[in-house]
């Protein structure tokens, strides 16, 4: 079987009660929290990824994307291989469970507790930026 390094991206949507993070299911990282996100499709910016995977898994609409860092992800039991790239992003709208599949919930965190266990690019992340500057989005229910 040939092994591929795939791209992935992640909405860091921060507000005043926290960053949403999503319990995931059914798939690698399974039973950890993680923020909105997925595969970069053919012909897809990053971008337009961010705001694609907000939209179909949180209902969200994104407002204002900037840039994060990236992370190198290997998931050593599953055996894939991921770039991440994280982007701060400002979104509105009510948080719903869009796909109960991939996510069990939606819940908001403080970033000083933050949960466990967390999606390895997200440790990873906090590696990379301890102290984030997160947009605040202001219209964001849950």
């Amino acid at each position: 079987m040939k092994k591929n390094v795939r791209v992935g991206v992640s909405a860091l949507v921060y507000t005043s009660k926290g960053l949403l993070l999503g319990l995931r299911c059914n798939s690698h990282g399974a039973d950890t929290w993680a923020p909105p996100g997925g595969h970069i499709e053919f012909g897809e910016t990053p971008q337009e990824t961010v705001t694609r995977e907000l939209f179909e898994e949180t209902g969200l609409q994104t407002t204002a994307i900037i840039p994060g860092p990236w992370t190198n992800d290997y998931f050593i039991l599953e055996e894939k291989h991921y770039i991440t790239l994280f982007f701060y992003v400002n979104a509105n709208g009510k948080v719903i469970l869009k796909e109960p599949s991939c996510c069990r919930e939606w819940r908001l965190f403080a970033w000083n507790n933050l949960p466990s266990p967390l999606f390895l690019p997200v440790t990873h992340f906090i590696e990379l930026e301890p102290q984030p500057k997160f947009i605040l989005s202001k219209d964001v229910t849950i």
